[in-house]
Parts: structure tokens; C-alpha cells; sequence
């Protein structure tokens, strides 16, 4: 079998070699074809379309939307000497200009909009609550009125410190931006106009982006920043292969080949409609830094052993292949979790990996065959690290320390179920971004931080309704709760009869009224809680679902994101457990295949890298999310890859021969993959850094699984064999 799928192979190989310019020339119109296409790539980064849209959470959050006129909220903050009647009065001023001419903002609430009622013997006054800043004679206004109305703590903390108002923006026009029905470019122009402004006029105030628009304007920030990132991570190949195999033709040739797969991949899922979102955002990084051990491999090989290209790519081209194929099982298991973003990133991530090894074994010896200059893209003399790889080959651990590091191994099926899966929106950014400053600011002085939503079936049906309320007030998580029933209060208090049906029918016809209650008469409270903890959140909504029975139910994004990540664990073992078994499956059929013997010893020191990673998250008790949840599928794609490579050249020797000859080039491949990893670390995310972490430290355990483990497990079985070791 293996013989038949290596003549295939080779075939085409030679197809390319033999008409390399039309090779050359169908690859490159794909690719531009495919280029073509990225202007309409679809890029989705709210909480909204992060979550399954059949499921009752994202079908709340549309109904919340189409019912309520929430519209797309900025919440911005500042910090500073908000009681300054000069300061309010110049930012106040700049806002209400920025609202007539800004045709994307719709509404603007400050705690200056707000409006009480005055009612005399034959009259009804709305006069505001506190005067406009601008009109004022005294320096300092005072905010506490505030504190006695529905937007305590929203609005202004208790020392006057923070300000709080909301910007409403209006929704994309026609079938919406690239990102949806929100755009973050708007956002981003408003901002930078803001920033501009305040830089000149209040450099004593500070100003915080929060709410649904800021979060997506950060993250819009992120993905932008990810474009970048791409460009230094080519650049950090070329330099790092110039020094590891002495030319620049090396990385170059790296270099087109992801430029080629890139392209392709992201046009590929622009024309068939698939959107890019904050995980499949670092497709390119995850599988370039994956893929590098193709060209790798070959690299090495043609560095200790001077040999051609055209004698090269058909030795490597069916081990490779393989490799590849451990690859894509990694990334593609991920298809069958139920999260579409991770099933998302695991599919494409997939026809990542195969797009890279066709380009490898197919486009660049068309290359070669025009450009002969190419065919040698190694130079000992001016390679580095040659000596400190060869010396690191030569070690063979003691066997009683290989056979107390296989705990590791033992252990990691056990921590599978243990593993600490924590998720919060916030935590996506560093500890010093403003986002999350911004966040801190609020807990500290106002005693929240995040919000949610309780529907009312029945607005009018108030008897019943309280009761909840009261309860989900008296939870520790709960700072306070804005009802519509302490708005319509606020407005009546004091009067009765024919006044207060006055007001109450006066505050029907406001746009403030529409965003509580429905035409349908469903009525919306907003429940502040003073942490982010989605562990924490989804105990309360579990809590709220069985205060309401049919009466209420609990909605907005943070409820659909912590229903989101509750389907985190679950899709890591499926991932996980499905690509175990197709890699072993795999390694083992190989080994029978090519006779090679040591199936045991290879299945085991390939999984004992993730394995042990899985040992370590579970003892440390490390936390996972749905962006990190992904690296443990990665290191099992790639912990078949240099058992492959050994078995393939041990090919009628004994496996001892194969990793001489193959783990100099796995030793090479770990030390280039963590210094590309190492690009993670200048991500926007702090998840993305996290993943970076991770990802080098399980390439470092799955080396040592790979090489030094296997080669421990391989000498005691030989001597087992010869009878040094009691059976």
C-alpha cells in the first residue's frame, strides 16, 4: 500500500518537475485568485457570533435586540477631575457636536439627559437633574443628586472620580460591514477623534473604551495587530534559517511557501463564505509554526549530507506526507467538537497543513527547475549550532529515570477530566490594557463591572416579577439591579391619580422607555455584578433560570458566553481523545507495515508529550480556555511526525539507525519552532501569548518524548531482548 501511494506521489513529482512553468503558472493564478478575494473575508469578533447560533442563548440574545432599542453601545469612562465644571463643560460641548455631525452616532446619554418631574396644581415639568455644565457659574458640580436615582453607580462613582456616559452608534447600513452588523472601523474613527481631541484640551483626563462597542473595538484592534504579527514571523524564518543552515535562499524559500498557503487559504475561505474569527484569526501563525518541519527535514538532510534536490524531495515526499497526514488529524479532529469556532479552526487549519506540504513537494521543485540556483539552499560553513545538536543526539537517559518520567504518561489520562477550564471575555487582553483597567476602575469605585439582562414575559404582572428581582439582588455576585419598575417610581414618586397617569403615559412615548419595556409589554432589567468570573456567572443564570421557570429568563452576552464555555471541556477531550487515536492508529499500522518492530515504545514516547503537558495543567492547575484549549490537539499532530521520520529512514535497519540519521533535524525543528513561537509573544491577546507559552513549552516535552524518551524505551527493550532485564 505504501509502495503504491509513494508511486502517486512521485508521478505527480515528476509531472511538476517536467513542466515546471505550468505548474508554476496554475499555482500563482490560484493564488491570485484566491488574493483576489480577501476584501470580502468576513471578520466576526462579537460575543454574538462566537456562540452556536441554535442555541436558546443566541436566540435570546436576538430576540433581546429586536425587542429592546438597545442599539450598539460605547460605554466610555473618565478618570480624572470629572467635578470640574470647566472639564464636563469642554468634553460636554465637543460630544454634542461630535453627535450632529457624526451621522454614524445616534444617541448620546450623560447623567446630564437625566430628568426628574415637577408637578403643580395645573402643570407637569421635566426639568433635567442636574444643570447643563456649560450654563453653571460654579466650579464644581455637584453629582450626588445621582445617587438617589435609578443610575447610581452607572453614571459617576460616590468620589467623583469617573464619569460614565454612553455613545449609541447605529448599525451598518444594507447586509452590514465585513464585521457585521457592528463596525469597529466607526468605532475606531470616533476614538481616534476623542483621543485627538482630549490629548489637546484634557491631557489631565483619562478615558476608558468600555461596553459591547469597546470590546469590539479592542478586539478589532487585536486582529489588526495579528497582519502585522504574520509579516514578522516570515521575516524572524528568513533570519532564523540563516543561521541555522547557513543561506538566505533557506528562508526564502519558507517564505513563499507560507505567502503561497496564506493566500490561498484565507481567499479559500472568503469565496466559499467562512469567516475569520478571534481563534482562526492565528491560522496562519498556528500552522506555519506547524508546518515548518517539512522544508526542515529536507534542509537538514541536504546540510549533513550535501544532497540534491532532485534526489531529496522524492526520499522525503511519502514520510512527509505522513507527517502532514499526523498533522491534519491533529488540527481536523477538532472538526467534530461542537463549538463552530473551534470546529471552524480545526477544518482550516487542516487544509493548512495539506496546502504547505503540496506547496513544498510540488510548487517548489518547479522553482528549482527554473532557478538551478536554488537546488543547493544550504551552506555548512556558515551554518550554526551544528556541533550542539549532534552532542544532544548522543544522550540516552538512565532507564529507571525514563521509567519514572512514563508517571507523566499514566497521569495524563487520569488529568484529561480534571483539567481547569476558567473562561472571562476580559481576560482575552494583558493585565495592563485599558480595557481592563477600565474594568478595575469600575469594580473598585462603582462596584461593578459587567452586566447582564433578566426578560420579563409579562412587564405588568409586577407581583410576581419582584420577588425575582429581590432574590437576584440578594446574590453576593449582584452589585445592584436596574428594573423598570424603580424607573417608573422614580418618575412618580409623590404623585397619584390623574399627575401620575400623566407621567406615566408621557414616559411611554421616550426612547429611554422602549429600551425596558416592549411593544409587546415584555419588560428588561439590567443586573450589574462585581466580577467577571464565567464560573461565577453561570451558577447565577442557573440560579435565575429556576427562579423563573417560564416567567423570565436571564440573556445578554455574558450569559451566552459562559452557556459557550461550559462546551469548552467537553470539546477538548473529544478533539483530544479523536486525534489520539487516529495518531496511534496510524503509528501502528506504519510500524506493521515497514516491519520496523518498537510499535509500543513509539506510540508511547510520541504521546508522552502531550500527555505530560496534560499531567502538568491538571498538577499546576492551569487554566484553559477556548483560544488555549486547541495546543494540546497541535502537539499531538506533531508528536507522530519525528517517529515517522524515524521509521522511514530505519527502513530495513534497526529503529536506532533512523533517529541518528532524522533527530539532529528533530532537534533543529524544535529550536526554530520556539524561536517562530516566540512571535506570540508580541501578540495584542493575552491568550495568543498564553498559546505561545504553551505551545513552546510542549514542544520542548514533546521532543524530549520524541527523542530522548523513545531512546530510553528503545535500549530497554533491547536489552529485554537479550535478557539483561527479568521479564
Amino acid at each position: 500500500m505504501l509502495t503504491r501511494i509513494e508511486t502517486f506521489f512521485l508521478a505527480l513529482y515528476h509531472l511538476a518537475v517536467r513542466y515546471p512553468k505550468t505548474n508554476i503558472f496554475l499555482t500563482l493564478a490560484i493564488f491570485l485568485l484566491c488574493t483576489s478575494q480577501l476584501a470580502h473575508l468576513k471578520i466576526v469578533i462579537n460575543t454574538k457570533d462566537i456562540v452556536e447560533k441554535n442555541s436558546k442563548a443566541y436566540q435570546r440574545i436576538a430576540d433581546l435586540e429586536k425587542k429592546f432599542e438597545l442599539g450598539n453601545s460605547l460605554y466610555l469612562l473618565s478618570e480624572g477631575a470629572i467635578n470640574q465644571t470647566e472639564n464636563i463643560c469642554i468634553l460636554d460641548r465637543w460630544l454634542r457636536s461630535e453627535v450632529l455631525k457624526n451621522r454614524e452616532i445616534v444617541d448620546l446619554y450623560t447623567p446630564f439627559n437625566i430628568r426628574t418631574v415637577l408637578a403643580g396644581p395645573s402643570s407637569i415639568l421635566y426639568p433635567h437633574l442636574l444643570e447643563a455644565p456649560c450654563e453653571r457659574r460654579e466650579r464644581t458640580i455637584d453629582l450626588s443628586p445621582l445617587e438617589q436615582t435609578p443610575w447610581r453607580s452607572i453614571f459617576t462613582s460616590k468620589d467623583t472620580s469617573l464619569l460614565g456616559l454612553e455613545i449609541f452608534f447605529r448599525d451598518a447600513p444594507g447586509a452590514g460591514s465585513k464585521y457585521g452588523r457592528r463596525d469597529p472601523v466607526v468605532v475606531e474613527r470616533f476614538v481616534q477623534s476623542l483621543e485627538s481631541f482630549r490629548t489637546e484640551q484634557l491631557p489631565a483626563l483619562k478615558t476608558y473604551f468600555l461596553g459591547s462597542l469597546g470590546y469590539l473595538y479592542y478586539s478589532y484592534k487585536g486582529i489588526k495587530n495579528t497582519e502585522k504579527l504574520n509579516l514578522f514571523f516570515l521575516l524572524l524564518i528568513v533570519i532564523v534559517c540563516r543561521i541555522f543552515f547557513g543561506t538566505f535562499k533557506c528562508g526564502l524559500l519558507i517564505f513563499i511557501t507560507l505567502v503561497l498557503m496564506g493566500g490561498i487559504l484565507y481567499g479559500l475561505m472568503s469565496m466559499l463564505h467562512v469567516p475569520l474569527d478571534i481563534l482562526s484569526n492565528g491560522l496562519f501563525l498556528m500552522v506555519g509554526v506547524s508546518a515548518l518541519e517539512d522544508f526542515i527535514f529536507l534542509s537538514s538532510e541536504q546540510l549533513a549530507k550535501k544532497t540534491e534536490a532532485h534526489a531529496l524531495f522524492p526520499k522525503f515526499i511519502l514520510p512527509s506526507f505522513l507527517t502532514s497526514l499526523t498533522t491534519i488529524i491533529g488540527f481536523g479532529s477538532l472538526y467534530f467538537t461542537e463549538i463552530t469556532v473551534i470546529k471552524r479552526f480545526g477544518l482550516w487549519a487542516a487544509v493548512g497543513s495539506l496546502l504547505e506540504w503540496l506547496l513544498v513537494f510540488y510548487f517548489l521543485p518547479s522553482l528549482m527547475s527554473i532557478f538551478p540556483s536554488l537546488k543547493i539552499w544550504t551552506n555548512p560553513a556558515k551554518a550554526k549550532f551544528q556541533r550542539l545538536t549532534q552532542v544532544s543526539l548522543n544522550y540516552v537517559p538512565p532507564t529507571k529515570v525514563v521509567l519514572l518520567l512514563l508517571i507523566f504518561f499514566i497521569l495524563g489520562l487520569f488529568s484529561l477530566t480534571k483539567l481547569n477550564v476558567t473562561e472571562s471575555p476580559v481576560e482575552i487582553f494583558p493585565k495592563n490594557h485599558p480595557y481592563r483597567h477600565g474594568m478595575e476602575l469600575l469594580k473598585n469605585k462603582n462596584g461593578w463591572e459587567i452586566s447582564f439582562d433578566i426578560v420579563f414575559s409579562d412587564y405588568k404582572n409586577r407581583q410576581k416579577n419582584a420577588p425575582i428581582l429581590e432574590e437576584v439582588a440578594r446574590d453576593p455576585l449582584v452589585s445592584f439591579i436596574q428594573t423598570p419598575y424603580e424607573l417608573e417610581d422614580f418618575f412618580t414618586r409623590d404623585l397619584s391619580g390623574l399627575s401620575k397617569e400623566l407621567v406615566l403615559r408621557d414616559f411611554t412615548q421616550t426612547k429611554f422607555y422602549r429600551r425596558f419595556i416592549s411593544a409587546d409589554d415584555q419588560a428588561r432589567a439590567i443586573v450589574f455584578l462585581n466580577d467577571n468570573n464565567i464560573a461565577k456567572i453561570s451558577i447565577l443564570a442557573k440560579k435565575i433560570e429556576n427562579l423563573c421557570q417560564e416567567q423570565c429568563h436571564p440573556t445578554g452576552e455574558i450569559i451566552a458566553y459562559s452557556d459557550f464555555s461550559t462546551k469548552v471541556p467537553k470539546a477538548l477531550i473529544e478533539g483530544l481523545g479523536m486525534s489520539i487515536i487516529l495518531v496511534c492508529l496510524t503509528l501502528a499500522a506504519l510500524a506493521w507495515m515497514l516491519k520496523a518492530g518498537n510499535v509500543l515504545p513509539l506510540i508511547i514516547s510520541s504521546m508522552w508529550g502531550p500527555f505530560t503537558m496534560l499531567t502538568l495543567f491538571w498538577f499546576l492547575q492551569i487554566p484553559l480556555n477556548f483560544l488555549t484549549c486547541i495546543f494540546a490537539n497541535v502537539l499531538v499532530g506533531l508528536a507522530g511526525d519525528n517517529a515517522i521520520q524515524y521509521l522511514f529512514s530505519a527502513r530495513g535497519r534497526h529503529l536506532n539507525d533512523g533517529i541518528a540519521d532524522r533527530g539532529e533535524a528533530s532537534i533543529q525543528i524544535f529550536l526554530i519552532s520556539v524561536i517562530s513561537a516566540s512571535i506570540f509573544q508580541l501578540a495584542y491577546f493575552q491568550a495568543t501569548k498564553n498559546l505561545g507559552i504553551l505551545l513552546v513549552i510542549g514542544l520542548f516535552v514533546g521532543l524530549f518524548g520524541d527523542l530522548w524518551i523513545l531512546k530510553g524505551l528503545v535500549h530497554l527493550t533491547q536489552k529485554k531482548k537479550e535478557g539483561k532485564i527479568p521479564p
